[in-house]
């Protein structure tokens, strides 16, 4: 008896906080659908337009994973070695409208990419590395007032800092060397929001051009070649 008793008892506390709820969140529903267009997000399509012009701002965190390829002095077989980090990049573009949906973008990023190591072998070690603000064109799809498709490369240097390469009893340590890194990349837009979205986005980067130098900015005989792939998820914000 007294077990029932509390169980409608706790029941009907439940229910008064579902009624008390319901008072609350009514006026906020209902002044939601009185906001303004740029507040509900109705009728996007007016109020964007078949292009989503101007200036955008994101930040992106990715994982990456690749391969790093070294010469050592005095062999023609490289050697190779794994590579996996993590990868966080602010980036800014302005994008211009071609024709309806379809226009580009020119922009630029710039980051930090942190290697987690090289379990496999001890005579590599790499870790963090800097990029520098660089470059960035592409073109844009605006499928939609809330989706959008984009694509294009970047161009840029990447400073890495506190490299160890060990190969044919040779070693270079502590060194830093500025990379030019060409970066292919996709990308898509989800807009949650009038003017925030949800990206991801894909990387393929292969290393141009290097001279490793080191700590007393001299070349050395290594030669180094990277290629690897970043797959992540961002905020971006579009400045309407």
């Amino acid at each position: 008896m007294i077990g029932r008793f509390g169980f409608f008892s706790q029941f009907s506390r439940f229910r008064m906080l579902l009624v008390l709820f319901s008072l609350v969140i009514r006026p906020v529903i209902q002044g939601a659908e009185e906001a303004p267009l740029e507040e509900t997000g109705k009728q996007w399509d007016l109020y964007v337009g078949s292009f989503r012009k101007g200036h955008n701002l994101g930040g992106i965190f990715s994982y990456a994973t690749g391969l790093w390829q070294a010469i050592a002095p005095h062999s023609t077989v490289p050697l190779a070695y794994n590579s996996r980090g993590y990868v966080g990049t602010f980036d800014y573009a302005y994008h211009l409208p071609i024709y309806r949906g379809l226009g580009y973008l020119l922009g630029s990023s710039m980051g930090m990419l942190y290697e987690t190591g090289h379990p496999t072998t001890k005579d590599f070690v790499a870790k963090s590395s800097y990029q520098l603000p660089g470059v960035k064109a592409g073109l844009v799809l605006n499928a939609t007032s809330r989706l959008r498709f984009l694509a294009g490369v970047a161009l840029y240097l990447e400073r890495m800092e506190n490299f160890t390469l060990t190969a044919n009893g040779v070693t270079v340590t502590e060194f830093s060397t500025l990379r030019v890194f060409p970066d292919r990349w996709v990308a898509m837009d989800w807009f949650c929001t009038l003017r925030m979205a949800v990206r991801l986005e894909g990387h393929y980067r292969s290393l141009l051009y290097s001279i490793p130098r080191n700590a007393e900015d001299k070349p050395t005989d290594f030669s180094l070649h990277k290629e690897d792939y970043w797959i992540g998820i961002g905020i971006i914000y579009h400045d309407l």
